[in-house]
């Protein structure tokens, strides 16, 4: 969503309007859940705000350092490949099954397992990326793979019986919250046509690679699709290892 020359005058501003610390008051009202690390729901990273991606970008800077290189290729890799391979799972996602970001994570993450699981079920067979197919059919005569068009994410197999579990509208009313955060930054039409929110890699991912490099996605997609390799890839993320938090 922001570009580099942008991220860290908007980091500024979020930390001297203390946004951070609004959203800290968000994450607050969502119920304790016994979050057992499996990493099933990392298999399809779910959408952040931006104010989330800003809070993210903040703690990857100063606490993972030494993952700099290795998050930024991660990133790359799954903006170019998400609609191609299904594997390529949420970059944030560490050897040991670990979340690199938990303590930042969006709200999205965070309800996965406190969710009422008939609303979840809802909220799951909405997720509709047909229209997705049919464009990049339509614009770029590329057809994306059924696995990934179809793919559901299942609700929490290790979701607590017990505890309270949240229901649609008061998640709603938490992320109204979040996108009321990030209307102090960019304008509310914009927001509230959902332009702000975007899985935490894509964020990245846009902030790393410029306008050029990422208008090239579909390229990227029709190379690895046809061969199961992409050289494109490969040369995208030699540029995006010189990107500096």
């Amino acid at each position: 969503m922001l570009p580099i020359s942008q991220v860290y005058s908007a980091l500024a501003f979020a930390e001297s309007s203390r946004m951070f610390e609004a959203l800290e008051k968000v994450y607050a009202q969502v119920p304790d859940g016994d979050c057992r690390r499996c990493g099933r729901c990392c298999i399809d990273p779910p959408p952040a705000a931006l104010a989330e991606y800003l809070n993210i970008y903040r703690y990857i800077r100063d606490h993972l350092g030494d993952r700099h290189q290795e998050l930024i290729r991660k990133a790359v890799e799954f903006f170019y490949l998400e609609l191609a391979e299904p594997g390529v799972g949420c970059p944030f996602l560490g050897e040991d099954k670990n979340c690199l970001i938990h303590p930042v994570r969006p709200l999205s993450c965070r309800v996965y397992n406190v969710l009422h699981p008939d609303d979840y079920e809802k909220q799951n067979r909405t997720r509709d990326l047909e229209k997705v197919a049919e464009k990049y059919q339509r614009e770029h005569g590329i057809t994306l793979p059924r696995k990934i068009v179809e793919f559901r994410l299942p609700y929490c197999p290790n979701a607590e019986p017990g505890g309270r579990k949240m229901r649609t509208p008061e998640v709603h009313a938490l992320l109204f919250g979040i996108l009321m955060l990030d209307t102090r930054i960019l304008p509310s039409q914009v927001v509230f046509q959902d332009q702000t929110m975007l899985p935490p890699p894509t964020h990245l991912a846009v902030t790393i690679l410029n306008e050029g490099l990422r208008a090239r996605r579909p390229d990227v997609i029709r190379e690895y699709l046809a061969t199961g390799e992409s050289p494109l890839l490969e040369k995208y993320m030699e540029r995006a290892a010189r990107f500096q938090f």
